[in-house]
């Protein structure tokens, strides 16, 4: 099992812990790859717009799991991810889980908790919709160096957090997608012949005030491919029937600049 971490910031001491749990790659964040990233909460107060935008589309990709650890500062995740909920950092006095004293709790309604007892949630894992990748968030100081004489104990814990993902991703290549806006929206600009991804980017953002990078937007072609919809950038037979069904030929036509014709 390896664990991404950001090139730019692999000084950090988070990373030189998690090194005595498993093993990671240090990588730039406009290439991350399928699988899981670790981000200590603070650094999101130090990313910028660009980056927190590439972050958001890979968390949205089905086989992904970002792990955020401490350190964290106050604030509500869903300022940063597209989230359906809120997911409070919040820092009190006094918490302890298992005799570790913590600085931040989480505050959510997220349905599934890892770490929690009276004093609060300390670990949660979070997916917003079946098609979405998987979000933990764990304010334990699991990757805490000052606390090497717990590492092993840590590591147990930090071990849980992520065989779920382990079992997710040994699912079946060939298992359905659910067809969601996005697929719909990229399927109607394919049909539209929209094909570079600079402009289906351009495309998405003046039609449906979407910011989607080239990575999310190949990310979407490839599960439309999968979908038998397009092949090879083009309009599949399925993917036509799907288009009368949706009643999606007027706009199509729109896109295309084409007016009075039964083409589309």
């Amino acid at each position: 099992m390896i664990i991404q971490v950001l090139e730019d910031y692999s000084q950090r001491t988070e990373y030189k812990v998690l090194q005595k749990f498993t093993s990671i790659q240090e990588i730039r964040i406009d290439n991350l790859a399928q699988g899981i990233l670790l981000l200590p909460g603070i650094l999101l107060g130090k990313l910028d717009k660009k980056d927190i935008k590439i972050l958001r589309n890979w968390i949205n990709m089905t086989s992904n799991q970002l792990i955020m650890t401490p350190a964290f500062i106050e604030y509500n995740i869903r300022d940063f991810f597209d989230t359906s909920i809120d997911i409070d950092i919040k820092k009190e006095e006094g918490l302890d889980y298992e005799g570790v004293q913590c600085d931040f709790k989480i505050i959510s309604k997220a349905q599934e908790r890892i770490f929690s007892n009276e004093n609060g949630v300390f670990g949660i894992h979070y997916r917003k919709n079946t098609g979405s990748g998987l979000l933990t968030i764990i304010t334990l100081p699991l990757l805490d160096y000052k606390l090497a004489h717990k590492h092993d104990e840590f590591k147990k814990y930090f071990i849980d957090c992520i065989n779920k993902i382990e079992v997710e991703e040994r699912e079946p290549q060939n298992k359905e997608f659910e067809v969601l806006e996005d697929h719909l929206q990229l399927l109607m600009f394919i049909a539209a012949d929209c094909k570079s991804y600079e402009d289906l980017s351009k495309k998405f953002n003046i039609y449906f005030n979407k910011d989607y990078d080239d990575y999310y937007i190949r990310k979407l072609e490839e599960e439309l491919e999968q979908m038998d919809l397009i092949q090879d950038k083009r309009v599949t037979d399925q993917g036509t029937e799907l288009v009368k069904e949706r009643r999606l030929k007027s706009f199509i036509r729109v896109l295309k600049g084409v007016k009075g014709s039964n083409e589309w």
